[in-house]
C-alpha cells in the first residue's frame, strides 16, 4: 500500500519544524508528503519549500475543507 500525508497549513511557522520532523522520523514514513498552504506568509511557505521541495507545495486561497478538496486530484496513492 502506498501513503500520501496531505499537510494543509495557514501561518504555521511555529509548529510546522516539529510536524515535519515527525513525518521524516516515523518508522514507516508516507511515501509521499503533500502540502497545501491557505495563504501564509513567506516564513511558513519557505519551511514547507525548503523541506518539501516545491513540487510538494501548493497555496491554495480557501478553507482547510477546501483545500484538502483541491488536493486530492493530485493524489494518486491508496491512502491519504
Amino acid at each position: 500500500m502506498t501513503v500520501t500525508a496531505l499537510l494543509v497549513s495557514h501561518e504555521g511557522a511555529r509548529w510546522l519544524p516539529a510536524v515535519l520532523t515527525g513525518l521524516r522520523d516515523q518508522q514507516l514514513p508516507p511515501d509521499r508528503i503533500l502540502a497545501v498552504d491557505t495563504g501564509s506568509g513567506a516564513d511558513t511557505l519557505g519551511l514547507l519549500t525548503d523541506a518539501l521541495g516545491s513540487d510538494a507545495v501548493h497555496s491554495y486561497d480557501g478553507s482547510f475543507p477546501d483545500a484538502v478538496r483541491h488536493a486530492l486530484p493530485m493524489i494518486d496513492t491508496e491512502w491519504v
